[in-house]
């Protein structure tokens, strides 16, 4: 059996570890998260751009748009993907910590 000094000791090096891992994780999710919000604009902006590009009849313009606009939305699907694996990996390392802090309490 532990004493109180050893629990508290074994705790703080699991929070820790539980700091050391997941930050990284968070920072890069937290960036992935403004760029998807960016990149939307951007594409909202395109968007924009090509329905005046088609009422004008630029088919110069249309054309490039559209390169940028699939782009963008490939863009986009990309980060999704990458920001979904992320939030699992995240939440997987919260609960296998946290699963280690609640087995110093039983």
């Amino acid at each position: 059996p532990l004493n109180k000094k050893d629990v508290r000791k074994i705790r703080s090096e699991i929070l820790l570890r539980k700091t050391r891992e997941l930050k990284p994780l968070e920072e890069r999710l937290a960036h992935v998260e403004n760029t998807i919000d960016s990149s939307e604009k951007e594409l909202n902006s395109k968007n924009n751009e090509m329905i005046e590009a088609a009422s004008s009849g630029d088919s110069k313009k249309i054309s490039a748009l559209s390169i940028e606009i699939h782009n963008l939305r490939k863009k986009i699907d990309d980060l999704f993907s990458e920001f979904e694996e992320l939030t699992c990996s995240v939440e997987n390392l919260r609960n296998i910590f946290d699963s280690e802090l609640n087995s110093l309490a039983d």
